[in-house]
């Protein structure tokens, strides 16, 4: 009978690696390739890499790097000496990039020739290396951009076409006005995943300063008497316009009237579409429209809206919603604090206002309604039970009492659904 060694069982080598240097964690990757793959995760995601160890990993595909703000300028601790000596990296995530790195960084992921990913966070280019950090994007799929600052002036040259970038990610990008990032989305004509919430300045004649997190593509008024929202909606749109025969998922967040009208555009002219967080949209832009063709839709986040003498409108709805019959996650809301005061009214899940219409969306898994004057009744519940097969969540107000309430929360949990009746934040599921 052939005996096994403790230190080839992986639970072993774990409870060894708690007590290790991160030096000696780094050791353990070259002992064999069982090693390296027990302590790979490990050195990734526990290690503070501001050491750089000069190692070689010939199968690493990922790494993030979290850099000391305290670092030095000293060969030891460049980055670039540890990609360099990496050449099959795909995906690339650094933090804390400061003006202390040194500029050979980009030149080195310039000749990374597999590199598909890159990820900033909480990090500065410097104005030495915007050539070079525009030039490494246009050989991309992923850039994901969280918190950088760029120097004034670092926006591509208008000549630059960034062909490969299929997801884009860009959270509070500063020094890049808010047109030039309009201009660089629209220099990405192959793109298919959006995430865009921009942190910057404006200033106005009278003096008037906002800073902060204008809550995406669709910005809130934020000054009575100045109408700037018209300018900012009309260029993010154009913006997109280029983009809608492949987008796959989008998050917009449509906050009035003229947001409304793009958003059903929107639902008119991306064929690809398969997640959308859409915000509000008015009942009667959707009605008078175009017919939908994102019928691949698979998760929708959308708020309709009416007011109160356009309740023969709530069954045309429910035709709209019936022909995503690919759709898994609906989620439905009030969005009333984003327009007129007359529309106040969300769209009502109830059989008399045509609910029974989604019958055919069988895949659905996932469902909610929050908001004013939204509620399911008892029959709604079971009418789901029936209709929905592949159910696993519905939450949403109940419109019945205690006793049959907890009849109907045992009645779901016995086909393994969860339901939750209890009123919570809309917005916040």
């Amino acid at each position: 009978m052939s005996k096994t060694n403790p230190l080839d069982l992986p639970e072993i080598r774990l409870s060894i690696a708690e007590h290790l240097r991160e030096v000696d964690l780094v050791r353990c990757l070259r002992v064999c390739w069982s090693w390296h793959d027990t302590f790979l995760p490990l050195d990734l995601y526990m290690m503070d890499w501001s050491g750089n160890y000069p190692f070689v990993f010939p199968r690493m595909q990922y790494l993030f790097f979290r850099l000391s703000h305290a670092i030095t300028p000293s060969p030891a601790n460049y980055p670039a000496l540890f990609i360099v000596r990496n050449q099959s990296l795909v995906k690339l995530h650094i933090r804390n990039l400061n003006s202390n790195i040194d500029y050979q960084l980009w030149k080195v992921l310039q000749e990374l020739p597999h590199l598909k990913e890159l990820g900033l966070e909480e990090s500065s280019i410097q104005e030495d290396d915007t050539v070079r950090f525009w030039t490494v994007c246009e050989n991309l799929e992923n850039l994901l951009l969280k918190e950088v600052t760029f120097p004034e002036g670092a926006t591509p040259h208008a000549s630059r076409c960034f062909w490969n970038i299929r997801k884009l990610q860009l959270y509070g990008v500063d020094g890049i006005e808010l047109e030039e990032q309009f201009r660089f989305i629209s220099a990405c004509p192959n793109l298919e995943d959006l995430v865009w919430y921009s942190i910057f300045t404006v200033d106005l004649e009278d003096g008037l300063e906002d800073d902060g997190d204008m809550g995406g593509p669709y910005f809130e008024e934020f000054a009575k008497d100045i109408d700037l929202q018209d300018r900012f909606s009309a260029l993010i749109f154009q913006a997109l316009q280029r983009h809608f025969s492949h987008l796959v998922e989008l998050e917009v967040e449509a906050r009035d009237e003229v947001a409304s009208k793009q958003l059903q555009i929107i639902l008119c002219s991306c064929p690809a579409l398969k997640k959308l967080v859409g915000g509000g949209v008015l009942a009667k832009d959707v009605v008078e429209g175009k017919p939908w063709v994102c019928l691949s839709l698979q998760s929708l986040v959308i708020c309709f809206m009416f007011c109160g003498t356009e309740q023969h409108l709530q069954p045309l709805i429910f035709e709209r919603l019936a022909k995503l019959t690919r759709l898994e996650y609906l989620f439905s809301g009030t969005a009333k604090a984003y327009f007129q005061e007359k529309y106040t009214v969300p769209l009502q899940f109830c059989l008399e206002s045509g609910l029974d219409a989604l019958s055919g969306l069988w895949r659905m898994n996932c469902f909610t309604t929050r908001g004013d004057s939204t509620f399911l009744g008892e029959s709604e519940l079971r009418w789901m039970l029936v209709h929905w097969k592949d159910l696993i969540s519905v939450s949403a107000e109940a419109n019945i009492d205690d006793d049959k309430k907890i009849e109907l929360e045992n009645l779901f949990k016995s086909r393994g659904i969860r339901l939750e009746t209890s009123a919570q934040n809309w917005w916040s599921q």
